[in-house]
């Protein structure tokens, strides 16, 4: 549920395959400050799409985000890497095909995103497809490769890669 491990000292953490679970509330992992590793399994197909605040927000020692294979998430909200300053490369599953504005700003250390296969549209909110002001990338000043679907078209947001410096 929502904040379930909010501010906690948790870790790891392993998700496990098989529970009845579709869907990581918002804010679950807020600010787990000492998480480092997260295991997500092929059951989960959102991470929650909300602006409270993103599932794994604040936590700035997570290093390493696993997804199963055949991974079935398609839609990551809000914020969901938000300040996840530890976080070097993120490779989402060919299964997302939305995320949200915020999605991993300010993952000062990140150096390397991979969208996935299936990637469409930018959401605000779980809403119609929104280009305007995501801000996805503000604050990833390492970030050297984004790898994106050939057929994804729907990147006209000056904000987009704010303060990002192609090296």
């Amino acid at each position: 549920g929502p904040r379930m491990f909010q501010k906690t000292s948790i870790i790891v953490a392993d998700i496990l395959p098989g529970t009845p679970i579709s869907k990581v509330g918002a804010m679950a992992f807020y600010y787990a400050i000492n998480l480092k590793e997260i295991f997500i399994p092929n059951d989960i197909e959102t991470l929650y799409i909300s602006q409270d605040g993103g599932v794994f927000e604040g936590c700035n020692l997570l290093e390493s985000v696993v997804f199963e294979e055949n991974s079935r998430l398609e839609n990551a909200g809000y914020g969901t890497f938000w300040n996840c300053s530890s976080l070097k490369e993120l490779y989402l599953p060919n299964s997302v095909k939305t995320i949200g504005r915020h999605f991993v700003r300010g993952a000062s250390n990140l150096e390397v995103f991979s969208f996935g296969a299936s990637f469409e549209y930018f959401t605000m909110f779980g809403a119609e497809p929104d280009s305007s002001h995501m801000w996805v990338f503000y604050d990833c000043k390492k970030l050297k490769r984004v790898y994106m679907p050939a057929t994804f078209a729907l990147l006209d947001d000056e904000y987009a890669f704010n303060d990002y410096v192609a090296k």
